[in-house]
Order: C-alpha cells, then structure tokens, then sequence
C-alpha cells in the first residue's frame, strides 16, 4: 500500500512561498505545489526542474511549417499547378515569400493544437479524466504544498505536520488519489523518535520549546508595536512572556515576523526587548515615558 502524501493548504500565495522556504531550510523535500495560477518562484524555493515542454512546442512548429512549404510546393507547383498572377513559377526557392503567411498561420495551428494535447495528457486533465489535485479548492483561491514522507524518512509524520502548523495554514491533511483526505494537527512527537533525533541533529530540540509553552504568558500588547496577531505570533514562536521578549534580539524577533508574509515585515522590533525588559521589572511609569517618545514601538 503507498503511502499517504501531506498536505499544507493556505488562502494566499505569499505565504505559501513563505511556507515552502521555511519548510525547505529544515531539510524538508517539498513534492510540488498546486496553485490555480503561476507563482513566480516557487520552482526555485522547492528545487523544481526547469520543464521540457518548450521543446515540444519546437518540434510541434517546425513539423507545421515543414508540411506547409512541402504542401503547397507538391499542391502548387506539380499535383496539380495553378498559376495566378505569374505565381507559382515552378521554382519553389523563388515563391518561398508568397507562401510564408501561410506557413506562419499552420506553424501556429499545429505548435499551439499540439502544446494544448500534451498539457493536458503531461497533466491529466483531458475532459473525462479524474482531478488529480488534492482539494478542488486549489483549482479557486488556494495552494496546496505536497509533502511525501517516502522522500522525508528522515523526519516522522507528525514532525512534518508540525512544521506545517508553525506557517500558519488553513488545512492540513493527509490523501492518496482518489481517496478522502484525512485531517492532521499539530501535536506532541514521541519521546523515543526525539530522542533519536536529537542524537542525529541539533535541529530537532522539541522538548525546551515545548516547556516554554507551558510557561507564564504576558499580555504583550502592552509593548508599543505589537498587536494581538503579532502576539499570536510571538505566542507561537515560543515567546511568551516579557521575559522571553526582553531576552531576544531585534533581528531573531524580525525573522519571525518575516516569515509570516510580507505584512509583517514592515514592523521594526528593534525596540521591543527594551521595552519588554521594563514591563519585566514592573518600571511601567518609565516604560510609559520611553513609549511617548516612540512612534509605533519605532
């Protein structure tokens, strides 16, 4: 039996190529991706191949023009000549001018007919034929990133779909073709398949981030800049309380709103450790002294 492929579902492109990039530098192979339009990119984020259909539609076009010369060469000039207006002289090199907006038009006729039957055999989606796409949403006004544990063995199923969690998608689940998709979410990954990771890879330290986010949470709003979806994400990303905040960088605290799409990254954290270190030590009356001075936590 084949193995079920994972699937990350989002409502926008951008954070689908956010999500792709995240996923990636962990060492994750991303299958392919399903979008109702081109995203300019996303080849090159999930190490996509460079397609070959451009030389069919070469070959598809030189076969047209070749049998539109040799057609009206035999039809024009031997089966059965008919000259008009002194054309065709029965030298074909000397007609070649006359005949070449028909040789354009049936270039294009069989370069565009032939470029439409491969795509839609390449892609399986010839009239009659059964969708292949995971959700017939992808085919409206959303994106599907396609993971395949067999590529991923490296990684458990339940540490994909966790990665998946952390770059905020609608849906995530699991289908073969032609099968109902089954719903995943985040949860804990067993302590036996961490403990093995962690002895491979530093990368995979679940336990630590895991223990913060059972810890204390502040209400970070107070901190000038920050609004409740930033503290979302700051919640998620393991920051949770003044603290955690005070003990950032500005650049660690920007690279975690960078990943969440392009809206966050006009924020500037630059000043929220300073900020969060005051409310930390209960200096709220110089925390709102430091905070008129500021325009927007900048």
């Amino acid at each position: 039996m084949s193995m079920k492929k994972i699937y990350g579902l989002y409502n926008d492109d951008t954070v689908l190529t956010h999500a792709a990039k995240a996923v990636v530098e962990k060492g994750v192979h991303v299958s392919d991706v399903y979008s109702p339009f081109p995203i300019h990119g996303i080849e090159n984020v999930i190490g996509m191949k460079w397609t070959r259909l451009a030389i069919c539609a070469f070959i598809y076009g030189l076969t047209g023009l070749v049998i539109a010369l040799s057609g009206m060469w035999w039809f024009m000039g031997i089966d059965w000549p008919m000259i008009i207006g002194g054309k065709p002289n029965f030298a074909f090199y000397q007609n070649v001018p006359a005949f070449i907006p028909i040789a354009f038009e049936f270039t294009v006729l069989c370069a565009a007919h032939g470029m439409a039957i491969t795509y839609f055999i390449r892609n399986w989606t010839f009239p009659g034929s059964a969708a292949r796409n995971p959700d017939p949403r992808t085919t409206d006004a959303h994106f599907a990133m396609e993971i395949d544990p067999h590529f991923n063995s490296k990684f458990s199923k339940q540490e994909i779909v966790n990665m998946l969690a952390a770059t905020a998608p609608v849906e995530i689940f699991e289908k073969n073709l032609g099968e109902e998709k089954v719903a995943l979410k985040k949860g804990a990954v067993s302590t036996a398949k961490a403990t093995k990771k962690t002895t491979v890879s530093k990368a995979v330290a679940i336990p630590p981030k895991k223990a913060k986010i059972v810890g204390k949470k502040d209400d970070l709003t107070k901190i000038e800049g920050i609004g409740p979806k930033i503290k979302s994400i700051l919640h998620d990303n393991g920051i949770l309380s003044f603290e955690d905040l005070a003990s950032s960088t500005p650049a660690k605290v920007k690279k975690i709103l960078a990943a969440q799409g392009k809206r966050y990254q006009m924020h500037d954290p630059k000043t929220w450790p300073k900020q969060a270190k005051l409310a930390a030590d209960g200096k709220w009356d110089a925390l709102k002294k430091l905070q008129d001075k500021l325009d927007g936590g900048k």
